[in-house]
């Protein structure tokens, strides 16, 4: 199954080349940390897709990860 490590790499390759479907290996990780969330709220940004930005978020704060940032900090990037 590999590590955390490995399978945010996969994760982050993806994303990187432009296969933001192929990004969503995330939900077959099996075990996450917070460079694993970070990277797909980062994808989803880049490309525009809001809405997952905050699905994504909402996720990890439900899976335990502790965020250290106003909630309002997504609506920086959203078009206005």
């Amino acid at each position: 199954m590999g590590d955390v490590i490995t399978w945010t790499a996969m994760v982050n390759g993806h994303a990187n080349s432009g296969q933001i479907e192929l990004a969503r290996v995330f939900g077959l990780m099996p075990e996450r940390n917070v460079v694993s969330w970070s990277t797909m709220i980062t994808t989803f940004a880049q490309v525009g897709m809001f809405q997952k930005v905050s699905d994504v978020f909402n996720e990890m704060q439900v899976a335990g990860i502790r965020v250290y940032v106003k909630r309002n900090w997504m609506e920086s990037w959203a078009p206005h």
